[in-house]
């Protein structure tokens, strides 16, 4: 599938997707937004377009069960993207539609170290018996797995939540994320070197990506760690940056090691 098509999201090849990995008249979709690593969240035609898709993929007759990854969620930096959810559009939109909303503390309220998550499950014509048999399923898989989570991280998250400081705390951290993403903007969209790098759309999260030649984004992100820059190269042509990481007055230097190192990399 792909992700883009030009500055979009490319919802008919969504669509084709999803069709073509049907097995036994079933299929899973993970939605990841803000996306990780791209950083780029659905404006509100765009969401509206992909619940249209999982709806008519649903009306085929295709059971689908949509995981919503909203570890990112509220991070949002312009005014056209879809400030809810996209679980909000899919929680009754068809009875073939299982709905798995995942959010968490971690992120969304910068407590990095705490990994404080949320399941919260959704969908049309469901009754007692049905989210009895995914409670007790969900159950299972986190003893298999963990087994149990922090009550410490839980206690602090709970009483961040209740404290009167809390939506001032958050805003001012709000800020924060959206003045370092203005800079980044800026930053590439005056910049005259390192054009090899070819970045993705990007409008919300804690990221920004590129698209580099094959091959290229390793042999950076190996000469960069030379020059003290930590990034993330993804597949063969994804170069992932957390620009969320750094203070605003140091990203114009940051960017300028990237793409001058790019620009020595034969």
């Amino acid at each position: 599938m792909l992700f883009f098509r030009g500055n979009k999201i490319d919802t008919a090849s969504l669509k084709e997707t999803l069709i073509s990995s049907t097995k036994n008249n079933k299929v899973s979709l993970l939605l990841n937004f803000p996306n990780n690593p791209t950083g780029y969240s659905p404006t509100l035609e765009e969401a509206n377009l992909i619940s249209s898709v999982i709806k008519e993929v649903a009306e085929m007759g295709i059971k689908v069960c949509v995981i919503t990854d909203d570890a990112y969620f509220g991070l949002f930096y312009e005014d056209d993207i879809y400030k809810e959810s996209i679980f909000s559009l899919l929680a009754d939109i068809h009875e073939n539609v299982l709905a798995v909303k995942v959010d968490g503390a971690t992120k969304e309220d910068y407590s990095w170290g705490l990994r404080v998550g949320f399941i919260t499950f959704a969908g049309k014509g469901l009754e007692k018996r049905h989210t009895d048999a995914l409670e007790q399923k969900l159950m299972g898989a986190v003893r298999s797995s963990f087994s149990s989570s922090s009550k410490l991280s839980q206690a602090l998250v709970i009483k961040a939540l209740k404290s009167d400081t809390y939506d001032s705390e958050k805003a001012e951290f709000e800020k924060i994320m959206k003045d370092r993403y203005l800079k980044v903007k800026e930053i590439l969209e005056k910049r005259t070197n390192g054009l090899k790098l070819q970045e993705y759309p990007f409008n919300s999260g804690y990221f920004m990506n590129f698209k580099t030649p094959s091959g290229f984004n390793e042999q950076l992100r190996v000469e960069l760690l030379k020059h003290g820059v930590g990034t993330i190269s993804l597949g063969d042509t994804s170069f992932r940056i957390a620009y969320s990481s750094v203070d605003k007055e140091d990203l114009e230097d940051l960017f300028q090691i990237i793409f001058t190192c790019s620009d020595n990399l034969q």
